[in-house]
């Protein structure tokens, strides 16, 4: 049998893959009895509680408001995040998703009565929230703690149990998170699951090849501005790309990092062409005060989010939802939309047994069934 070295020391090959497989194994495990234990909490029904959503939302609010030093600091050493940014970026944008939802929650879980055709009288119809029971959340790296918390206030918001896996690209964040929420959260129905985020050699090693990719596509381009970089700091100061082309690398993959790529096009037709030649964006943002362009820019594609004159912001609006369309993303979150998202809108019709109007188009069909027939329906 061959050997392999490996970080600690020689082990066998085979002894290796075993250890390998029973690690798996045992994770499995695990994650059914993580989702078991949850659903156990679900069928028990607390969790649709009106006040349970309430309390949990304040605790989730309290946890943010106390906490914010231990976020801070564990955003600093993920990503280097100013005090500032922090608070702006990460902490606040979910205190306020959460006043918001407790302002508006109980209007959003009412009933909502629908109209039925004339046939079904006097029956009612309407669609009611129920939860979906357990979801999962699966955060990145670039915002660790706004998008792990913002989709739960909406999990929890609609009477759920949540399993929340943040990113184990940032794993000081990941640690503070699954420290934090339990001591605040029902523990029986939250639960924070961190990934392999464990080992402080992995998390660098990963951060290290992002640093070199992106340092990778800095000869993409004319640089404008900025394209200093310290690896040793994992720092690469904004940079600003000209001339750049369409099939640059840089044009081929999600960028994550703070350089901007600038391709000159002709015309508006020509730049339309290009975005619809492509996946859809997570957003849009066009800046001209021209009318025909925004128009042309908002009907004449298809995107996520537009916006005009600021990037970004639509994400502190709450009542404006949030999320991709085809390969950007699936769903939306933020205030009613993160209720929907995390909820199912259950039909219900609601008929008296008394009369039985629907009796009169009850086959045999007769001449006089098939006028009011064709008349109602």
């Amino acid at each position: 049998m061959r050997n392999q070295l490996f970080a600690g020391g020689i082990q066998d090959t085979a002894d290796a893959s075993d250890a390998a497989g029973a690690n798996d194994v045992a994770e499995a495990n695990d994650a059914a009895r993580t989702v078991g234990r949850l659903r156990e909490t679900f069928a028990t029904g607390r969790t649709r509680s009106l006040v349970w959503r309430r309390r949990q939302l304040n605790a989730l609010h309290a946890l943010l408001t106390e906490q914010t030093p231990a976020l801070t600091e564990a955003l600093r050493r993920d990503l280097g995040k100013s005090p500032v940014e922090t608070l702006t970026s990460e902490v606040r944008l979910v205190t306020n998703e959460i006043d918001h939802t407790l302002r508006h929650l109980h209007r959003w879980l009412r009933p909502q009565r629908v109209p039925v055709p004339a046939a079904l009288l006097p029956a009612r119809a309407r669609t009611v929230r129920e939860p979906l029971g357990v979801v999962l959340i699966i955060s990145p790296w670039n915002y660790p703690v706004q998008l792990s918390l913002a989709p739960l206030v909406g999990a929890l918001a609609a009477g759920n149990c949540a399993v929340l896996k943040p990113s184990e690209l940032a794993p000081a964040t990941s640690a503070e998170l699954a420290r934090l929420l339990p001591r605040y959260l029902d523990q029986d129905a939250v639960t924070v699951v961190e990934g392999r985020a464990r080992s402080p050699d992995y998390s660098r090693i990963i951060n290290d090849r992002h640093f070199e990719r992106l340092t990778a596509l800095l000869g993409h381009g004319r640089v404008v501005t900025g394209g200093g970089h310290d690896r040793a700091a994992r720092y690469i100061a904004p940079t600003v790309l000209a001339d750049v082309e369409p099939d640059a690398p840089v044009m081929a993959e999600e960028i994550f990092g703070p350089l901007l790529p600038i391709l000159r096009m002709p015309d508006l037709d020509t730049a339309l062409t290009f975005i619809n030649a492509h996946d859809k964006p997570l957003a849009l943002y066009a800046f001209t005060t021209d009318r025909r362009t925004r128009r042309r820019l908002l009907t004449e594609t298809s995107s996520g989010a537009v916006g005009f004159g600021l990037p970004n912001a639509h994400l502190t609006v709450p009542g404006l939802p949030f999320g991709g369309v085809g390969e950007s993303g699936l769903g939306r979150y933020h205030g009613r939309h993160s209720v929907e998202t995390f909820s199912n809108a259950k039909a219900v019709l609601d008929k008296p047994l008394f009369p039985d109007t629907v009796r009169a188009v009850y086959p045999p069909f007769t001449t006089a069934k098939e006028r009011l027939i064709r008349r109602f329906m």
